[in-house]
This record gives C-alpha cells, structure tokens and sequence, in this order.
C-alpha cells in the first residue's frame, strides 16, 4: 500500500534529514525538485489513499520508514499529511 509514500518517508526522512533541512516543508521541496512529475503525483495520490482511512496512525511515518515526528512540530500524523498535500500543490 502506498509505495511512493513509503519511498518518500525512508530516502527523505533518514536519519540525518534535519542536516539537510531545516523543517519537514523543506523535506518536502527538496522531493519536488529531485523527483519527477509523476513520483510527485504519486505521493499526493498515495497522501490521498492515507487521508481516506478512517484513522491514521500516530505511528505512520516511523512505521514506514522515516525518523521524524509531526507532534514535534505539534501535529497529528493526519495534520502534517495534510500540510504536505498543501505544500505539494505549492511547488
């Protein structure tokens, strides 16, 4: 289920991410500019399939892969994954 997402959190959000980036948003831009149109359609689909469940898990990103909280930046897992939609359709 949602391959592109998990891709997304293991290579983006490693372990040394914040040496790279200051913020998740810039996770986020740095995916936009190294990733083809159609992984970044990808991940607003795969975003989508996440946001249609009925729960989403507080778990997720660490469940998938990825070394970074949203309740470090005071969100839901739900919450952030909806500011990562916004911020895709930004770029």
């Amino acid at each position: 289920m949602c391959p592109i997402l998990h891709y997304f959190l293991r290579n983006y959000f490693h372990q040394d991410w914040m040496i790279d980036s200051s913020s998740s948003e810039m996770v986020v831009k740095k995916f936009v500019s190294s990733e083809s149109a159609e992984m970044i359609t990808g991940l607003r689909n795969d975003i989508e399939v996440v946001l249609a469940l009925e729960s989403v898990s507080d778990s997720l990103v660490y469940d998938w892969g990825g070394n970074y909280s949203p309740k470090v930046d005071g969100l839901s897992t739900r919450a952030w994954l909806e500011s990562v939609r916004v911020w895709l359709e930004r770029e």
